[in-house]
């Protein structure tokens, strides 16, 4: 059985904390990329939406000049040729896969999603997971891609462990978008938070200001150049004057009176396939998105 390096369990104990910050859903799979393919090196790696009820799906990427107008045309059009997407919907596997667990190179090189897809772009090599998410019917890809060299079981094992983690922060990422926009949805929303936040010291202003925008307790202390520790003490108080019991809500609060400014371009451009509709034809847009811890 493999074993992970000494190197590779600290890097995965540092990027679980960057994961489970609090973010908004629209910034979730750009940092599930950076984080992925800084734990696994590969040649690049794409983060995949896919609605299985409704035959949709969105794809990102970490190297966006790859992206072809007629790719996401190509992948629709080959992907129930991929093997590890078929083993999903015929097992309901989460475990992550390489594409030789299921066709040898030769078999891969006769199909069409190479011709069409990989081939276009030099992947040999994919290693790839897909996890069901709490948005019903909807599950998340993760595909790491290189040439000629392979993956090791250790990556493997990598890409296993992450894989709980990256589902349970989607869920998490939801629920603060979710809490974010309720707490947006009127006046007396806005002005009641802002009059709760009032009640806060200009140094606890500094801190929820942070933890709003995601960061967690090391980087808040980095940041404000103060310990841990103190950082801590802060959010008890915080939490204490807010009369909430959770960072996110404390951080909801904090938006719903002072909203940030808005984020455009800070995705990388991706390609988006719509949902089947019957007799119609599929329209596809280019789409620019831009406690512990």
């Amino acid at each position: 059985m493999a074993r992970l390096t000494s190197a590779q369990v600290a890097g995965l104990s540092a990027a679980l904390p960057e994961l489970y910050a609090l973010s908004a859903i629209e910034r979730f799979p750009a940092r599930v990329l950076a984080l992925v393919g800084r734990l696994i090196e590969c040649d690049h790696v794409s983060y995949n939406e896919i609605d299985i009820a409704r035959g949709g799906h969105r794809v990102l990427v970490d190297t966006p000049e790859l992206v072809r107008k007629d790719a996401a045309e190509a992948f629709e059009a080959h992907v129930h040729e991929h093997p590890v997407i078929a083993h999903y919907a015929a097992t309901g596997d989460s475990g992550s896969h390489l594409i030789s667990d299921f066709l040898s190179s030769r078999q891969l090189h006769r199909l069409g999603l190479y011709a069409e897809v990989f081939a276009r772009i030099g992947v040999e090599t994919q290693l790839s997971t897909t996890m069901t998410t709490t948005h019903g019917g909807s599950v998340i890809g993760v595909a790491l891609n290189r040439g000629k060299h392979g993956f090791s079981e250790q990556e493997r094992m990598l890409l296993d462990l992450l894989c709980p983690h990256i589902a349970l922060a989607h869920s998490n990422a939801l629920r603060y978008t979710a809490a974010l926009a309720e707490a947006r949805s009127t006046s007396e929303h806005s002005a009641a938070a802002a009059a709760a936040l009032a009640c806060l010291t200009e140094r606890q202003h500094e801190v929820l200001g942070l933890v709003s925008q995601g960061h967690t307790n090391q980087q808040i202390a980095h940041e404000l150049d103060i310990s841990v520790a103190t950082v801590k003490k802060h959010l008890e108080h915080i939490l204490d004057r807010l009369d909430v019991y959770t960072r996110v809500a404390a951080a909801s609060r904090y938006l719903a009176a002072a909203p940030p400014p808005a984020t455009h371009g800070s995705w990388s451009p991706t390609f988006e396939s719509q949902p089947r509709v019957a007799g119609a034809a599929i329209n596809r847009r280019h789409v620019h998105d831009a406690t512990e811890m």
